[in-house]
């Protein structure tokens, strides 16, 4: 684990040998499809997310290709706000760490499995102060040329000052449509079983374009289908494969 903070926290100070990569976002969907960043290569991800009157976000990912069918990855909400009586907290949010691997392909089907931490590194009014465990299980399949599904289920164990760790569970179905080679249409619905009886219910509903093979935009919206979920909540962003690392910069 501190080999791969250490690899991606350097990744700035790197050179890359130029060699195009096609990005391959993970955003700004709640769950993850099997495709990884190429191998060799460092990819970042950074956006907004907007809940009117209530929260702003700066979310940011940077990951790593460990092979063709494994990436690394590290992201933080660089800044973060949210509207609350009796105070705003605001700064630095938790840092998440994690690794995506594919298990299993047989076009047009494939299975990856997903680990993460989450860390308390954050600004105290927003941090947990716990650290937080997620295992998750994809699968991605091809219906034809233009058409792919994702199914994902997530468990959580997230860390409590007052005792045992609390149990999460998360399912999401996403879904997404090609219109050209440029321009993609895609949707999500997931739940999130949460403790305390909190269960927030979205579906995010968007389109991806890529500037260049290496650079894709999107633009989403999440709209919350229960009192547990935020109204609505804007979200823009850009993921980049800057190309395969070279060497360091001294």
């Amino acid at each position: 684990m501190y080999r791969t903070l250490a690899l991606l926290l350097t990744l700035p100070a790197c050179t890359t040998t130029g060699e195009t990569f096609v990005a391959k976002p993970q955003r700004p969907t709640f769950s993850s499809d099997t495709s990884t960043t190429g191998e060799g290569s460092v990819e970042f991800e950074a956006g907004v997310a907007l809940d009117p009157g209530d929260a702003f976000a700066l979310p940011a990912t940077a990951k790593y290709g460990l092979s063709d069918k494994s990436e690394l990855f590290i992201g933080l909400p660089l800044y973060a706000l949210i509207d609350e009586s009796g105070g705003d907290p605001e700064g630095v949010g938790d840092l998440f760490i994690g690794t995506r691997h594919r298990v299993w392909e047989e076009d047009p089907t494939s299975v990856a499995f997903q680990l993460a931490t989450k860390l308390p590194t954050g600004d105290s009014s927003l941090s947990t102060d716990e650290v937080d465990f997620f295992a998750a299980g994809i699968l991605t399949h091809g219906m034809n040329a233009k058409t792919s599904v994702t199914a994902y289920y997530e468990l959580g164990y997230l860390g409590d000052p007052d005792g045992d760790a609390d149990v999460q569970n998360a399912l999401a179905g996403a879904a997404a449509y090609a219109l050209d080679d440029e321009t993609t249409l895609f949707g999500e619905l997931a739940e999130i079983f949460g403790p305390e009886d909190v269960d927030p219910i979205f579906t995010t509903l968007g389109v991806a374009h890529a500037l260049e093979p290496n650079v894709i935009v999107d633009v989403a919206v999440a709209v919350g289908l229960n009192d547990d979920a935020a109204d609505a909540v804007l979200l823009f962003g850009v993921t980049t494969n800057a190309g395969r690392l070279q060497s360091m910069r001294l």
